[in-house]
């Protein structure tokens, strides 16, 4: 998605020549000097609003972007727009038509719950209803699953990064002897805080699901470990809490590493085999539009004429993998220089 700020009205007449979604804009009766503040938020809220469906299960994905800090956005007189990395965000649809957003989220929090207003917190009368969200660990924090199930109106599950139960949990998992599929539950105001114990800890935090522990007949295939300890070859069901098998049911889907992933072609579209979506959007997706905007001055510098973004990435492949001369055309002989040597 790319949203217009303040810096970008002038070019407001070309969008489409840049972009291929539809710009998205504040009212216009927003103040000016709210606009770079508050624009992305306002339209994210409003993207969302029309392209999420009720009852679809969305798949959330961050991943960092290597060498970001030495790239072009990086290179300029201060200030910088970031320090510390960058983050690509990935949202994909993995309960009915697939298909994938890019977003960044950002929600301003305190240290504690008593920093969030009384309006923001979770009420158990709204819970198991809505959209589920399977996110990364980027995303899943108490302040998110708030802000979820308020603005968005969804249920999240997703790995947590910290404990804000209150309790000695660190304590409680030491003592958890691996490969059991042990696994504890904390409260956390009205969201669930719980461990499951594989060969390491898995820490999950959900807004919509309550202390339930799943038996091996209703919970997931996984590799255990023999009477000596050792992992067996053959995976096996085990037990696991709800919440955990929520959480894995849908994130394969757009995480990389298990070959089950969705895969993407260069313009984005869902193909069975291709690239994994966190190398299409960010190699693709966002440096493509860069490279069309190049080849529309070069195109136009010499008269030609301007195919549209999908044509003109199809014709650049269709040209790059086209079969060359033979590596064998000529005579495998010394120059001549060398021939005519005495």
């Amino acid at each position: 998605m790319h949203f217009a700020d303040d810096w970008e009205e002038e070019d407001a007449n070309v969008w489409d020549d840049y972009f291929g979604d539809v710009k998205v804009e504040s009212p216009s009766d927003v103040a000016h000097h709210r606009r770079k503040f508050a624009i992305v938020e306002d339209a994210f809220n409003a993207r969302w609003k029309a392209a999420v469906i009720f009852g679809r299960r969305l798949t959330m994905d961050e991943s960092r972007t290597p060498g970001w800090y030495h790239g072009p956005i990086m290179q300029g007189p201060e200030p910088k727009p970031v320090r510390t990395g960058a983050t690509m965000h990935t949202v994909c649809v993995t309960d009915g038509p697939l298909a994938t957003y890019k977003l960044h989220a950002r929600t301003f929090g305190g240290k504690s719950d008593e920093d969030l207003q009384s309006r923001h917190i979770n009420v158990v009368t709204t819970q198991k209803w809505g959209h589920c969200v399977t996110m990364d660990s980027a995303y899943m924090g108490d302040i998110m699953a708030q802000i979820g199930r308020e603005e968005w109106k969804m249920n999240m599950v997703g790995t947590a990064q910290s404990n804000r139960t209150g309790a000695n949990v660190k304590d409680i998992v030491d003592k958890m002897k691996a490969g059991t599929y042990e696994s504890c539950f904390w409260q956390h105001n009205t969201k669930n805080l719980c461990v499951l114990r594989q060969c390491n800890c898995q820490e999950t935090l959900s807004n919509h699901h309550g202390a339930t522990a799943l038996d091996a007949e209703n919970g997931f295939d996984a590799e255990g470990k023999d009477k000596n300890g050792s992992r067996e070859m053959q995976q096996k069901a085990v037990p696991c809490p709800a919440q955990t098998k929520e959480y894995c049911n849908t994130f394969h889907l757009i995480d990389k590493g298990n070959g089950k992933e969705a895969k993407y072609d260069m313009a984005g579209a869902s193909r069975s085999h291709n690239w994994a979506p966190k190398l299409v959007f960010w190699m693709f997706n966002m440096a493509m539009n860069n490279a069309y905007v190049v080849y529309k001055e070069l195109v136009t510098r010499e008269g030609g004429n301007v195919l549209p973004m999908g044509k003109a990435v199809r014709e650049l492949a269709h040209g790059l993998c086209q079969r060359g001369e033979p590596i064998r055309v000529r005579a495998a002989t010394h120059p001549s220089h060398l021939r005519d040597m005495d």
